[in-house]
């Protein structure tokens, strides 16, 4: 076969001195053909016999007969949706028909919707198949309004109410941050609308007057038993048996009277909890503080200035020297001054009070005097910003009190200034944890857990005035007056 096959090169190439060459070449590769033959037939010999292809394995050597491996239990040949035998070497002809089965299946699938598919054309990205992942851009310019204007207002309140109750693994992605305080925004500016609308219409009016001053069904006997009288600043300004504050009896006192009543606002797991008194007279600065420690009072507000002249003015009830220790004794308790800040608006002491047995207890003082004549806040900014001063220390008394202390508020009568900072305060706190809010049904509350509480028509509007301040606040912050860190 060699020869023949040499003879047909000769024959036919030019080149007879390479003929001994390509006689080599010829022979090598015919003993290659003929030691491929020999390993396949003793491959086939041994795998009859039970034997794996080596001798020389520790498997063969201990006996053990080779064993080939389980059929591949899935299809080789042809996928369900092609007629591609991927077992064989694939044709450019067979790619080039795949291409156009899929291609007239997506324009099918555009036919039956075509609204899904005109929608899906304006977010997809550039079709040319030749760039890097990377280099893909979208179609249109990205647009320049944030995420949260893109979105209208029906599909955030959705998106909240979609939110609320589930654990979302990943609960700050970007998009949720952005939705999420562009939902509170819009919240805020519509509470800030309504009640700018309200105050424009006159329905402020309306809702004041159609409020009762006091509950006709609670009795006012103990503030109106005639040894409890002295106790009285003014005679038509007295609290409700069943929510005064009842002090331990002693032989000054024996009713345990105080002019205070105690105030608990509860909304849901919400709550806030307020004593509103006439600041102290002279005769009874020793049942003030007894109320403070009795009560575990946090902190006390003062919104009247100092008045010890005058019979009926507010006495000073707490050591004003800015001496640190000075001390003032009040019956058997001692109140000791300990720190202070001020600030052109108000000052806040920290002190101290003691029982006989040497207990302590802490106490933050705030005195805050910006009221117009009308008994109204003079500055609006000066006001929001002492109410969030409030909170800072509340939130601060908190970590020293780890019962719910209530929070004293004072003034000349215990029912105008301090019925315009509870209130005021109320709603600010539904403000900021979204709650729902509603002054004239707030205003009614007050009024039966205290008589007269908002005296005035115009201290209800200040009212208004301060909470549409805050919301707008939320657009444009408002000018801080406060002054510092302050650590007690």
């Amino acid at each position: 076969m060699i020869n023949e096959r040499f003879q047909k090169y000769t024959e036919a190439s030019p080149m007879r001195l390479l003929s001994q060459t390509v006689k080599n070449i010829l022979q090598y590769l015919d003993e290659i053909e003929k030691t491929e033959r020999e390993t396949q037939a003793d491959i086939k010999s041994k795998q009859s016999t039970g034997k794996h292809f080596s001798d020389s394995q520790p498997l063969q050597e201990c006996g053990i007969p080779y064993r080939p491996p389980p059929k591949y239990p899935f299809p080789k040949t042809k996928s369900k949706d092609t007629d591609i035998d991927y077992t064989k070497p694939i044709t450019p002809g067979q790619i080039l028909k795949r291409i156009q089965d899929i291609q007239i299946r997506d324009k099918s699938t555009e036919a039956v919707s075509p609204a899904k598919s005109e929608k899906s054309k304006e977010s997809k990205v550039s079709e040319t198949p030749m760039l890097p992942s990377r280099e893909y851009a979208r179609l249109e310019p990205a647009k320049s309004e944030p995420v949260h204007q893109s979105l209208s207002k029906a599909e955030l309140l959705a998106l909240d109410e979609s939110s609320k109750g589930a654990k979302h693994k990943h609960s700050k992605k970007p998009f949720i941050m952005v939705a999420s305080n562009a939902l509170k925004e819009i919240r805020s500016r519509d509470k800030y609308e309504n009640l700018q609308r309200k105050l424009n219409e006159g329905q402020v009016f309306a809702e004041f007057r159609s409020t009762g001053v006091k509950s006709q069904q609670m009795p006012c006997s103990v503030g109106y038993h005639f040894e409890n009288a002295i106790r009285n600043r003014y005679q038509s300004v007295v609290p409700y048996d069943e929510n005064r504050v009842q002090l331990t009896g002693r032989l000054e006192n024996v009713f345990g009277y105080i002019n205070a009543s105690s105030i608990k606002w509860r909304r849901g797991p919400h709550e806030l909890s307020f004593i509103a008194a006439q600041a102290p007279l002279k005769n009874n600065l020793e049942d003030f503080w007894q109320m403070v420690w009795e009560q575990k009072v946090s902190i006390i507000i003062m919104l009247n200035s100092i008045d010890n002249e005058s019979k009926l003015g507010c006495c000073l009830y707490w050591p004003q020297e800015w001496n640190l220790d000075q001390k003032f004794q009040s019956g058997p308790f001692t109140v000791t001054f300990h720190t202070y800040r001020r600030t052109p608006e108000y000052y806040l002491d920290v002190l101290t009070i003691t029982d006989p047995s040497g207990e302590q207890q802490l106490i933050s003082n705030l005195h805050f005097t910006q009221w117009s004549q009308d008994d109204c806040p003079c500055d609006l900014s000066i006001f929001v910003s002492f109410l969030e001063e409030i909170e800072s220390v509340q939130n601060l008394m908190r970590t020293k009190h780890p019962v719910q202390a209530p929070i004293a508020v004072l003034c000349h009568d215990g029912v105008g200034r301090t019925g315009v900072l509870i209130m005021s305060y109320i709603m600010k706190y539904c403000l900021k944890c979204d709650l729902e809010m509603n002054l004239q049904n707030l205003l009614g509350f007050l009024r039966s857990n205290r008589m007269l509480m908002v005296t005035s028509l115009k201290q209800y509007i200040s009212v208004y005035e301060a909470l549409i301040y805050f919301l707008k606040g939320q657009f444009s912050p408002p000018k801080t007056y406060l002054v510092g860190p302050f650590k007690i």
